[in-house]
């Protein structure tokens, strides 16, 4: 090969080798997290995860466990059925609840999916998080007031205990079975050295929900994370260095 062809080619792998080594870089973390969240009640969650970052490129995932507690106060409401007496004479028994509590017990195994983008210290994620619910438990209390209307009276007789129109206060126990769930999910947030903070909002989906109300389904909150992160040239040895943000490789 003529020396001004090896002078050129030498020139062009200075210029183009860095850029192409740059290219294949790729940024690897592992993430401890923690955080807070409402749904209509408490959320508490804690996870272990993994990202990887390629110039603007964030994908992250892991494994979330997740528990929610909720304490909902249920306004009064009244329900009526026919009924037979004890002397076999059909009337309509008034049912009154009033002082009802739910309180739930929730918990969760979710597995995140995320796919975003970074700059300098900022990033966002969005996708899917399939979950499987552990267990859960549903316990509602009230006071329950039974009369009854015989229509031929103008008067509701109540509070006679000899025919069973008493108020009582009734505890209801309903154990949630175990079953996939499913949320789309969107967080934001902000790097520093190992540490990092983020918003968050998770929306669960209908056909994987055991809520009714749209109101339920919806968490947003708040959390902590602490980032180990290291990069990696396809074409040079592993070079392992601590980082927090995602960013900082990039910059070395």
């Amino acid at each position: 090969m003529r020396p001004n062809r090896i002078i050129l080619l030498v020139c062009c792998m200075t210029l183009v080798g860095p850029a192409v080594l740059r290219a294949q870089t790729v940024t690897h973390y592992l993430t401890a997290e923690a955080g807070i969240g409402y749904s209509s009640g408490f959320l508490g969650e804690v996870g272990v995860g993994y990202a990887f970052a390629n110039r603007l490129l964030l994908v992250h995932t892991g494994v979330e466990l997740g528990y929610t507690f909720r304490r909902t106060a249920i306004p009064d409401y009244t329900e009526q059925e026919r009924e037979v007496d004890s002397e076999g004479m059909p009337y309509t028994a008034v049912y009154d609840y009033s002082h009802q509590v739910d309180r739930s017990h929730i918990a969760e195994l979710r597995v995140p999916v995320l796919i975003g983008v970074q700059y300098n210290n900022w990033y966002m994620l969005a996708g899917i998080k399939a979950g499987l619910l552990l267990g859960g438990k549903r316990v509602s209390e009230a006071d329950v007031t039974k009369a009854a209307d015989y229509g031929m009276f103008n008067d509701i007789f109540q509070d006679m205990p000899n025919h069973g129109l008493t108020t009582e206060h009734l505890t209801f126990d309903n154990r949630l079975a175990t079953g996939a769930t499913a949320y789309v999910s969107l967080e934001t947030g902000l790097h520093w050295q190992y540490l990092g903070g983020a918003l968050f909002a998770d929306y669960r989906l209908p056909g994987y929900s055991f809520d009714n109300r749209p109101v339920d389904r919806l968490t947003v909150g708040a959390k902590l994370t602490f980032a180990f992160g290291w990069h990696k040239r396809r074409s040079l040895p592993c070079k392992c260095i601590p980082q927090g943000s995602y960013q900082s490789s990039r910059r070395r």
